[in-house]
């Protein structure tokens, strides 16, 4: 049984819920993850504007195991795949080395922009 496991984290920006997080050490916050290679997490939670900082940094919910779920970057086909990441959204590379993976679905086309369950 997989297990989600959620931890607050601080964001050195205002995110949407489903954007794909990784840790930035220079900046020592978590921000828009780029690629698959870094340590990734999902942001579970949004912030009001009231709870940015000075510095637009806020602090969210974020999952690092389970299923997530997260914002396409891409459409999905209904086979599913191993992910990638661009811009904090994922999208389907089975020629990517990950244990990350969009099980296939039924039902409609999931969409660029829309938001699908990941095993992270």
């Amino acid at each position: 049984m997989i297990r989600n496991v959620q931890k607050t984290v601080k964001l050195n920006e205002k995110l949407l819920a489903g954007t794909v997080i990784s840790y930035d050490e220079s900046l020592e916050k978590w921000s828009i993850a780029g690629n698959n290679s870094n340590l990734l997490a999902v942001v579970k939670t949004e912030v009001d504007d009231s709870e940015v900082e000075e510095d637009g940094s806020c602090y969210v919910s974020a999952e690092f195991k389970g299923f997530c779920e997260v914002i396409t970057s891409r459409d999905i086909p209904k086979s599913g795949g191993k992910i990638n990441i661009e811009n904090g959204k994922v999208f389907i590379d089975n020629s990517q080395n990950t244990e990350k993976f969009i099980l296939p679905y039924d039902g409609n086309l999931i969409t660029q922009g829309q938001k699908i369950i990941v095993i992270f």
